[in-house]
C-alpha cells in the first residue's frame, strides 16, 4: 500500500507572507492622502465580490478559479460628469500560474481632473491652473479556497499629485471570497486594504433569487451590501440582470450610500462575441451632478 501526497506549492504561503510583510515592513511615513474615493466600477454588485482581473483592485480573493474567475484582460475608460471634470482609465490582466497552483493579476488605475483654477488655498496659490491626479498599481496572487471560494494577497503603490506636489504610498492587501452551496446563493467577500499604511476593511455580501428562464432569456435578481467595516457604513445595492442568448446583457440597479440622500440609479449594457466582451455602465450621481460612464472592453482567455 502506498500513500500519495500533493506536491508542496509555494503559493500556499504567498497570501500569508504578503500580509505579514504589509503589516510589518511597509513604512507609515509613506502615507498619501486619497484623492478620489470613487470606485472604478465593472458591475452593479459590491466591489468586494468582483471576479477576474477586476478583483486585483478590490479583493484579490476574487482572482481564484473557485471564485468564478477566468483569465482576462480589460480596459475601462471613465467619463465623469462635466460638473466634476473627472476622467480616468483602468487596465487589468490576470493569468494562471500552474507551476504555483494559483493565479496572478496586475492592474493600473488613473483618475484625474485637469485645468482646475487655483485659489488662495491651492497648493500653488499663484494665478493659473493646476491638475490633480491619482495613480494606483496593484500586483496580486490568489489560489482556490477549497471548492467554494478563493484567498489572495498582494501589494499596491499609490501616487497622488496636485500641481507640482506629489505623495507616494506603498501598502499590502489580503482578501478572500466564499460562496457556500446554500439557498439564495449567498456570496461573501472581505478584503484588508492599506496594510502598513492606512488600514481599512472592505466587505461585500450578496444574495440572489433562482434564475428565471423564458426560452432564450435569463433573469437574475440580487441584493447586495458593500460594507466599509472600519466605519460600519454600508452601501445597499439592488440589481436585476438579464441575459439573452448567452451573448447580450442588460442590467438595472439602484444603490444607496450612507453619506448621500436618496438612491442612485445604475444601468449597464453588454455584448459578448467569442472571447471579446464590450459593455457600458452608467451610474447616476447625487446633487444633480450628472452621471459617470464606464466603457469597458475585455478579452477572455479560458
Amino acid at each position: 500500500m502506498t500513500t500519495s501526497t500533493s506536491p508542496f506549492r509555494p503559493v500556499f504561503l504567498l497570501p500569508v507572507i504578503l500580509a505579514i510583510w504589509g503589516f510589518v515592513f511597509l513604512s507609515p511615513s509613506l502615507s498619501a492622502q486619497l484623492v478620489f474615493d470613487w470606485p472604478v466600477r465593472a458591475d452593479p454588485g459590491p466591489e468586494a465580490l468582483l471576479t477576474g482581473a477586476a478583483a486585483a483592485l478590490w479583493n484579490p480573493g476574487g482572482l481564484a478559479h473557485s471564485s468564478g474567475a477566468g483569465n482576462d484582460v480589460w480596459v475601462i475608460h471613465v467619463d465623469g460628469p462635466d460638473a466634476t471634470g473627472i476622467r480616468g482609465l483602468a487596465v487589468a490582466a490576470s493569468i494562471d500560474l500552474p507551476w504555483l497552483g494559483g493565479r496572478a493579476a496586475v492592474a493600473y488605475q488613473h483618475l484625474g481632473i485637469s485645468d482646475i483654477t487655483r485659489t488662495s488655498t491651492s497648493p500653488e496659490p499663484d494665478p493659473g491652473r493646476i491638475s490633480v491626479a491619482e495613480d494606483i498599481v496593484v500586483i496580486s496572487v490568489a489560489r482556490d479556497l477549497a471548492s467554494y471560494g478563493g484567498i489572495g494577497a498582494g501589494f499596491r503603490y499609490q501616487r497622488a499629485t496636485a500641481g507640482n506636489e506629489a505623495r507616494d504610498a506603498l501598502s499590502g492587501q489580503v482578501g478572500f471570497t466564499v460562496h457556500p452551496s446554500l439557498p439564495l446563493h449567498p456570496r461573501v467577500g472581505v478584503a484588508l486594504l492599506g496594510l502598513g499604511d492606512d488600514p481599512g476593511v472592505m466587505g461585500g455580501v450578496e444574495i440572489s433569487l433562482p434564475r428565471t428562464r423564458i426560452e432564450s432569456f435569463q433573469l437574475r435578481t440580487a441584493y447586495g451590501l458593500g460594507i466599509d467595516l472600519s466605519s460600519a457604513e454600508a452601501e445597499h445595492r439592488l440589481s436585476i440582470k438579464g441575459i439573452w442568448r448567452s451573448n447580450y446583457r442588460i442590467g438595472l440597479g439602484v444603490t444607496r450610500q450612507p453619506d448621500r440622500n436618496g438612491w442612485n440609479s445604475l444601468w449597464s449594457l453588454g455584448a459578448d462575441f467569442g472571447r471579446y466582451s464590450f459593455s457600458v455602465l452608467r451610474e447616476g450621481m447625487p446633487n444633480d451632478f450628472g452621471a459617470t460612464h464606464f466603457y469597458r472592453v475585455a478579452i477572455r482567455f479560458w
